[in-house]
């Protein structure tokens, strides 16, 4: 049977656990991004490439809007109509920019209050910590949504990104950085 030890979370480990979480975000962004840029340069239609600028534009606003308001920023959403590879790199920029953010806040930062206005909800106060949280789950599920695209166009191979993976994968490739 296995047996879980329970620990209570200390501003400390939820600190840390945030922080390996957006790195984790960037890592599965880094390699989504990788394989499709290879897959669009052969991409058989239009359509599809609408569907996949369409996601990849959802994660760089919602990382970008997030760590803009949490910086104190107001930019407007990319409205803009990219080509897929602009999409690219914009989608590996606001991530590195959102990872480089959290990654530098204080263990209590987290528990900071911050006014979010949801339109047509009240305000409400959030900790910074929710916020991070939700970000993060919106882009995987972003990434969610452009591997069921990728399926749609026959595209079976795409790497693994999810946690576990992550948690083996990072540590070999920290392995080799350091060996």
């Amino acid at each position: 049977m296995l047996q879980a030890k329970i620990t209570a979370f200390t501003p400390s480990s939820l600190a840390s656990l945030l922080k390996e979480e957006i790195t984790f975000n960037l890592w599965a962004n880094k390699r989504l991004v990788s394989w499709l840029s290879e897959k669009t340069s052969t991409a058989p239609g239009y359509q599809h490439l609408l569907q996949l600028n369409a996601a990849l534009k959802n994660i760089q606003n919602a990382e970008r809007y997030w760590c803009d308001r949490l910086c104190g920023n107001l930019t407007p959403v990319n409205t803009k109509e990219d080509s897929i590879e602009q999409l690219f790199e914009k989608v590996l920029i606001a991530s590195s920019r959102f990872s480089h953010y959290i990654k530098a806040l204080s263990d209590y930062s987290f528990y900071e209050e911050y006014l979010v206005n949801s339109g047509d909800k009240e305000p409400a106060l959030l900790p910074v910590y929710e916020i991070v949280q939700h970000a993060l789950l919106y882009s995987a599920m972003q990434r969610g949504q452009l591997l069921y695209i990728a399926r749609t166009l026959n595209w079976n191979d795409a790497p693994a990104i999810d946690y576990l993976s992550f948690l083996i994968l990072h540590e070999l490739d920290m392995t080799v950085e350091r060996g």
